[in-house]
């Protein structure tokens, strides 16, 4: 009677929208929305929060973090977007180049883009199929990446004073975590069209961090129709259109979804072996 009591009010707080966990966040329900960026960008730390946002189990943002990574760095013009001339008139049909080099906001972004480069191989191209193949070889790594993303978000907590200890975050910590959720539940309400005001200058920052809440096609779509004066500008400032931005949004929470899914099913099969 007692594990049937407490199983009904699981399922109804969470019903009501108290599923929070309230070390985190202060409290167990959030409704808010939140149009700044929260964490100060980082991405690190708010895929702690993502992570342990939910009262009863942690959830994984793995799959996503290499497509957020690589969401920003073709906005920011870091990483160009070619066609795939092996490829013509496929909607995945592209290319990255990581040819150039350049600077990293976070650790976290620097480490995903060593294994990104080690995926392209020698001519520094990230082509179809590649990160997805490398993924299998180098299954303990990336299957690992929200492993690794909670050690550095820990320390930026910490740096930052957010952190208190465990799960608990300081009061100001709490005011950023909320935040992260705000900022999902706002995306959230643009994708749904119950939302119609953005804020063009952090649209960019939208789509890296939609990357991290799993939403970020969707929130490409929604701009590339919405507001295509503003995607336009976004996406020239990244030498693109906006058919190609898109599809390189696209892509890459794509590949980055394949990747982590082909490293997770190598790294149980070897465990099952051993």
């Amino acid at each position: 009677m007692i594990a049937l009591a407490l199983t009904l009010y699981f399922l109804l707080s969470f019903k009501l929208g108290y599923k929070y966990r309230k070390s985190l966040f202060g409290r167990r329900k959030i409704e808010d929305r939140f149009r700044q960026i929260p964490m100060h960008g980082n991405l690190a730390a708010t895929c702690f929060v993502l992570m342990y946002a939910h009262r009863i189990v942690s959830t994984h943002c793995a799959k996503y973090i290499i497509g957020a990574c690589l969401i920003h760095w073709i906005l920011d013009g870091n990483v160009p977007v070619l066609r795939d001339a092996s490829r013509p008139g496929e909607p995945d049909g592209l290319t990255l180049s990581f040819e150039n080099e350049f600077p990293f906001g976070e650790q976290l972004e620097e480490d995903v883009c060593a294994i990104v480069r080690d995926a392209c191989g020698d001519d520094s191209f990230l082509d179809y199929g590649e990160l997805d193949s490398w993924a299998r070889k180098a299954y303990r790594k990336v299957s690992k990446l929200d492993e690794h993303a909670r050690t550095l978000a820990r320390e930026w907590l910490t740096a930052y004073h957010l952190l208190e200890k465990g799960l608990t975050l300081t009061e100001n910590g709490q005011k950023e975590a909320v935040r992260v959720i705000g900022l999902r539940n706002y995306l959230d309400a643009v994708i749904n069209g119950q939302e119609r005001q953005i804020d063009e200058s952090l649209m960019k920052e939208y789509l890296v961090l939609a990357g991290l809440f799993g939403s970020a096609r969707q929130l490409a779509g929604t701009f590339e129709r919405q507001y295509p004066e503003s995607y336009g500008r976004l996406a020239a400032s990244a030498g693109l259109d906006t058919g190609t931005l898109t599809a390189a949004i696209r892509y890459a929470v794509r590949i980055s979804e394949s990747a982590m899914d082909n490293a997770r099913k190598e790294r149980e099969r070897n465990e099952k072996e051993s």
